[in-house]
């Protein structure tokens, strides 16, 4: 694939193949910093592999015919998770948090990840990030609810977001 990929694009794009699976990744996300009650998120079936692209965009403010897309390349990253769970765990220690029973919240979650980067000419370009899923159904009390809200808001919905400073 890497012979391929470097054929197809640009001599100053670096091809290089990702194809990696991996059963059972566990995570833990804590509330804080050093805090001992968190969420264990076991990733299931994870594999992640990429493709290098040449596509055309359109570009913003051309009128004229003819003038109004550009080439571009892209590294296009694809993560697949498959039997994903999420548990909120209570924890001395991390190792108690790997071997002790948790709370089950999400059971059996399915999603798809797209992340398409620029190389070569296009490296500047802004890093989209696009996810497909079936429906998110957690089951949990108000307690682990507003444990997730706090892990979500603490780890997740503060970094990179231009949005949420805006009134």
């Amino acid at each position: 694939m890497a012979k391929r990929a470097a054929a197809i694009l640009d001599v100053e794009v670096s091809a290089t193949s990702i194809d990696i699976e991996v059963e059972s990744p566990l995570v833990l996300l804590p509330t804080s910093a050093g805090g001992s009650v968190g969420l264990r998120a076991d990733l299931g079936r994870m594999g992640v592999r990429n493709t290098l692209v040449r596509k055309m965009e359109e570009m913003e403010g051309k009128i004229v015919e003819g003038e109004g897309s550009k080439e571009i390349n892209l590294d296009e990253i694809h993560v697949t998770l498959e039997q994903m769970k999420v548990d909120s765990v209570d924890f001395a220690s991390v190792a108690a948090a790997f071997d002790g029973i948790g709370v089950q919240m999400l059971q059996d979650v399915k999603m798809d990840v797209l992340v398409e980067r620029g190389v070569g000419n296009t490296v500047g370009r802004a890093l989209t990030v696009t996810g497909r899923g079936g429906e998110l159904a957690c089951d949990c009390s108000k307690m682990q609810y507003e444990l997730f809200i706090r892990v979500f808001m603490q780890n997740l919905a503060r970094r990179g977001d231009p949005l949420r400073d805006r009134s």
